[in-house]
């Protein structure tokens, strides 16, 4: 975000020309946090006897916790506990790891600022679970710049599918195509 923010600096933008609205998703864009999801799955998934593989766990970036916990599951299966009850004890690992440790991606408050200041609409579409969406906005003392906040359990799909920015949009009143978005995976470019 830093680059943006040097392109940007000082300037305005035109409301006919340029983005209507501004979409950020979360983990790995406003807060760094993918760091606390890869410990997460290495510390519950080894409790299992799961071996996570670096390469394969590339190919996990940007999935919904239910996608990862069955990729793995389909594996390596594990017996005892569900897979949905596997994806909650990741997640709650990294809901600790936000509360103590969440720090900001270089650039966030000032590119927040810069759009709040251009008087665009910034909306949040992440696919974490939505309970952790305060976390994060709170530990970053962000809250006060999104009109709206979209996670994983408003939509039936998550990214790739572009259902989430699609709702996002909706619910800020921009078409999808007027909004500047703002992703740090493959699989939310493609969404």
């Amino acid at each position: 975000m830093r680059c943006l923010w040097r392109l940007w600096k000082g300037t305005t933008m035109s409301k006919t020309r340029g983005p209507q609205a501004v979409l950020f998703d979360m983990d790995g864009t406003l807060i760094d946090s993918e760091p606390f999801w890869a410990e997460g799955e290495l510390a519950v998934f080894g409790e299992l006897g799961v071996t996570i593989d670096p390469e394969l766990a590339k190919t996990t970036a940007g999935m919904t916790t239910e996608a990862v916990t069955d990729f793995w599951y389909q594996r390596q299966p594990w017996e005892g506990v569900s897979p949905g009850e596997v994806g909650e004890r990741v997640i709650r690992y990294v809901g600790e790891k936000i509360k103590a440790e969440g720090k900001p991606i270089p650039g966030t408050h000032a590119t927040l600022e810069f759009f709040r200041q251009q008087r665009l609409p910034i909306g949040l579409a992440t696919i974490s679970p939505g309970w952790l969406i305060p976390l994060v906005l709170e530990r970053l003392e962000i809250t006060q710049y999104f009109q709206t906040l979209v996670s994983v359990d408003d939509v039936e799909f998550g990214k790739p599918n572009p259902a989430i920015y699609r709702l996002a949009a909706s619910r800020l009143g921009v078409p999808p195509e007027k909004c500047l978005v703002f992703e740090d995976s493959a699989t939310g470019l493609r969404a």
